[in-house]
């Protein structure tokens, strides 16, 4: 693996080798501090890619080991060649050493089963959430343009960014609103350059303009509030959950989701959320919201807040997280200690 970027490749491979010296010395400091302070039932790692220090933890503490799955499959897909093979390799090795995992939707549930080798029952989804209260919603705006997210990994959409544009440009659909196409960046993707010149061209031929996905989320709740509805297009292998729709939704801001994989789960718990299966619907079921009402689209944005604020809350996500991990420390527990019957004569 070619040492350039920020080296994140090194030190994720490092921690799931278990083999980062001055990670093992905080680990076991960290093990030695919770043995004697707090007594945890449970350890729960954020990220697969600890799991290298799992068990030093569990001999340490000896209590079992929960383990979050959330976009680790997504981010191994932006590697090329060997690099991706290497890091599968080491994370289906590892994952023998958790014992429960949460993932992040019954999509991503039912992939690291088949990818990972991890038992069906030793996983139990939990949907993302988030602080719904700190992001601002507002009415429509009044030059409202139409955004194009596009997401990476893997093999790309066959709905390229162009396409979508030249689609989505139709009169009936845009009118005179802009079409704005938000390329997502990847912190693992080191080897090419940030965004494709041959994209860019090509949108802004069709009549499109190009930025990069704002990572800061005060700049990208300000690029959805611009928004009269967002498109995302997403790559052949879907998104574990694209937690980014959620935001979308919070600013108050109808979605187009390809029908795939966790989108699906999505679409299930927000009338404001509209799947698409080709680039012919996804046009279709943009030109129905350019042509509702005023009333329509400020019903439709109200809808789109609650559905996070009922589904997808960070208490919400906290709650159920909480339920997962008691499961999994009672599945894991040893049975209690009973006290032996007496004798007959008294005696034990």
């Amino acid at each position: 693996m070619r040492r350039n970027g920020s080296g994140a490749r090194w030190i994720v491979q490092d921690a799931l080798d278990g083999r980062n010296g001055a990670l093992s010395t905080e680990i076991e400091n960290l093990s030695n501090w919770l043995r004697s302070h707090k007594k945890p039932d449970v350890v729960y790692l954020s990220t697969p890619f600890l799991l290298g220090v799992a068990p030093m933890m569990k001999k340490a503490l000896r209590v079992p080991i929960a383990c979050a799955m959330n976009s680790e499959l997504d981010e191994i897909s932006h590697l090329r060649g060997p690099d991706a093979i290497i890091m599968l390799t080491k994370l289906r090795s590892a994952v023998s050493d958790a014992d429960g995992f949460i993932p992040v939707s019954n999509f991503h549930s039912e992939r690291v089963q088949r990818r990972l080798g991890i038992a069906t029952s030793a996983t139990r989804p939990v949907h993302p959430g988030i602080y719904v209260d700190t992001i601002p919603v507002g009415p429509p705006p009044e030059s409202a343009a139409i955004g194009v997210i596009v997401r990476e990994g893997g093999t790309p959409s066959a709905i390229s960014p162009a396409i979508a544009v030249s689609v989505l440009k139709q009169p009936e659909t845009a009118g005179d609103r802009a079409i704005r196409v938000a390329l997502e960046a990847s912190p693992l993707r080191t080897s090419r350059r940030q965004h494709d010149e041959g994209v860019v061209r090509r949108v802004t031929d069709a009549g499109g303009s190009v930025e990069t996905l704002p990572r800061n989320d005060i700049e990208l709740h300000t690029f959805f509030a611009s928004l009269d509805v967002a498109v995302f297009i997403h790559p052949e292998q879907p998104p574990s959950f694209d937690s980014a729709v959620l935001e979308a939704l919070a600013c108050g801001v109808p979605v187009l989701l390809p029908d795939t994989g966790a989108n699906r789960e999505i679409a299930g718990l927000s009338d404001a959320v509209f799947l698409y299966g080709s680039v012919y619907e996804m046009g279709a079921e943009a030109a129905k919201l350019s042509a509702a009402s005023s009333e329509e689209k400020a019903t439709l944005r109200r809808t789109a807040r609650s559905s996070v604020e009922h589904c997808f809350s960070m208490p919400r996500m906290a709650q159920e997280t909480a339920e997962a991990l008691q499961t999994i420390i009672s599945r894991n527990s040893p049975p209690p200690e009973t006290w032996p019957r007496p004798a007959a004569n008294g005696m034990t």
